[in-house]
């Protein structure tokens, strides 16, 4: 079964203000964005396989030109949800870091936890044996 996830929610912070994309640019941040993020990292991300990164990309390929709602396969959705899940870089030397601060690193986890399976096509009818 398919994930739908709508890219195009805004980060809130701690007081429920949009987060600007920097000090300079106060354009909202979206879930579309630090998507992206995570996924230009996923080599560096902890706990990714190879397939995982692969299929990472497919996801990136899927968020970056998309808006609105998207849908992932089970596999692309796995893959991600494993990605928010850890959220921490490999830093050689250092061990794990996290790549996000708290409110943007937990609430991009709690978005992609709450992706809504995608209803099957209603509509149409099959005959009945």
């Amino acid at each position: 079964m398919s994930k739908k996830l709508d890219i195009s929610t805004i980060l809130k912070d701690f007081e429920g203000i949009p987060i600007p994309v920097s000090d300079k640019d106060a354009t909202p941040t979206t879930l579309k964005r630090v998507l992206l993020t995570y996924c230009r990292m996923a080599g560096q991300i902890a706990g990714l396989s190879e397939a995982d990164q692969q299929t990472i990309y497919e996801v990136g390929m899927l968020v970056g030109t998309g808006n609105g709602t998207v849908s992932l396969s089970q596999a692309q959705f796995d893959a991600l949800k494993k990605m928010c899940d850890s959220g921490k870089v490999k830093v050689p030397g250092e061990g794990e870091m996290p790549l996000l601060g708290s409110e943007v690193r937990w609430q991009v986890k709690a978005l992609v936890d709450r992706a809504e399976e995608e209803s099957p096509v209603s509509g149409i009818n099959l005959p009945e044996n």
